[in-house]
């Protein structure tokens, strides 16, 4: 039987110096890059094919199969090497860059601001505002290509100059307001429950998120569109008439302006008990018939009839769990700290260290929630067909990628 005292021994054994734990972290993060850009890479040879499968043939003509994987090609190809991209500067991040940057604000938060050695949870905050906006600017050479190029070239991108920028200053904003709170919030908790720190973190996890469920579409998707409510009409009142037969406690309705950025289209539903909201983006509204929409409406309701945010909660909680419950096995084991030069124990950087050292375990739990998310959306598609959209919600379904050119799938997908 596999016991905490059995796993820490293995784990001290293996890992037992610096530089075997430096190995490991090089060999797991090389390993599952490959792997990743495998298992891509089969996908784009499939989609690489020009001839246009069998399966396909009711569904789109010719020139809508060829739009759709050029679009896919294209987007494909750039996510290659966008991998290859990400992987050297997450080696170089980690082994270098975060590293330096904590003895860097070490010094400067003890020489500069007066700070003691021993103050790690404002060392780890500014260590976080580094690390947060070096986050941020990493991705944007390939952002700005994906968009401006990639994008506009199959005729989606709607985003200006402007308000790419703008997106990305408020994005770094939100992360360093909400996420460096959260990120002491965790290593306060973790340094002060003890033994119970497991329990302690599951329950912090879970309030934020329910926070988060109530301030984001509140709050902080309103930053980056624009929210109206629905006009009165044949929409929303199918709409409002759908959500009355199902007692889905629906108080308003709004579209947002998805075409500002994009003209993909996309339908979703938010709020906490009896105070629930629609939003439907006017790209989807624009592409399709009252009935369509009511449709993929319906889908999405499939989810709430279903309970599928509550599942999400707990695959969380659960996933919180058994990290965390591994992670106090080692999170004072000195030579995974010292794989990176460190001679003190930051919390902020084992968990980083450790989260990296399990990834292939996080591949498998992901390969669970992947099916899980699958079986959730024939749950919910199902759940439309029985409120009556059976012959309307196939075809929406095929409009929204036909309009989205995702209409590509894997022959076994």
């Amino acid at each position: 039987m596999l016991t905490p005292s059995i796993l820490s021994d293995t784990v001290r054994k293996y890992l037992s110096t610096p530089e075997s734990i430096w190995y490991a972290l090089f060999t797991v993060m090389n390993v599952l890059f490959l792997f990743d850009l495998y298992v891509d890479w089969r996908q784009h040879t499939v989609i690489s094919n020009p001839k246009r499968p069998k399966e396909l043939s009711k569904l789109c003509t010719e020139e809508e199969y060829a739009k759709s994987r050029e679009y896919n090609v294209d987007r494909s190809r750039v996510s290659l090497y966008e991998k290859v991209y990400n992987h050297i500067l997450g080696l170089a991040t980690l082994f270098i860059a975060v590293p330096w940057i904590w003895k860097f604000t070490g010094n400067y938060m003890t020489n500069r601001l007066g700070f003691t050695s021993d103050s790690e949870i404002t060392h780890s905050a500014l260590h976080q505002v580094v690390v947060t906006i070096i986050s941020a600017l990493q991705p944007l050479p390939v952002s700005i290509y994906r968009t401006f190029w990639l994008e506009r070239k199959h005729g989606f991108n709607k985003t200006t100059v402007r308000t790419f920028v703008m997106d990305l200053i408020k994005g770094v904003l939100l992360g360093l307001i909400l996420g460096i709170p959260f990120t002491l919030v965790f290593l306060w908790v973790i340094k002060r429950t003890g033994n119970y720190f497991v329990v302690a973190t599951c329950a912090v996890t879970l309030v934020i998120q329910m926070l988060m469920v109530l301030i984001y579409p509140t709050l902080i998707a309103p930053l980056f569109n624009k929210f109206t409510l629905l006009e009165e009409g044949e929409l929303k009142s199918k709409i409002s008439a759908l959500a009355n037969r199902i007692n889905f406690p629906l108080t308003k309705i709004f579209v947002i302006d998805g075409s500002t950025r994009s003209t993909h289209s996309n339908a979703y539903f938010f709020g906490f008990y009896k105070n629930k909201r629609i939003v439907l983006f006017d790209t989807l509204i624009e592409q399709m018939s009252s009935e369509e929409v009511a449709a993929i409406v319906g889908h999405e309701l499939g989810h709430w009839a279903h309970n599928h945010m509550l599942h999400g909660l707990i695959q969380t909680q659960l996933n919180i769990l058994w990290m965390f419950s591994l992670f106090g096995l080692v999170m004072n084991y000195e030579p995974l700290y010292a794989a990176l030069g460190l001679s003190d124990r930051p919390l902020v950087i084992g968990i980083l260290l450790f989260s990296q050292l399990i990834s292939p375990l996080g591949m498998i739990a992901n390969l669970f929630m992947t099916w899980h998310s699958r079986c959730r959306e024939f749950q919910a598609d199902r759940y439309a067909i029985d409120l009556g959209y059976g012959n309307v919600l196939p075809t929406a379904i095929i409009k929204l990628y036909k309009e989205n050119k995702t209409i590509l799938p894997h022959p076994n997908a």
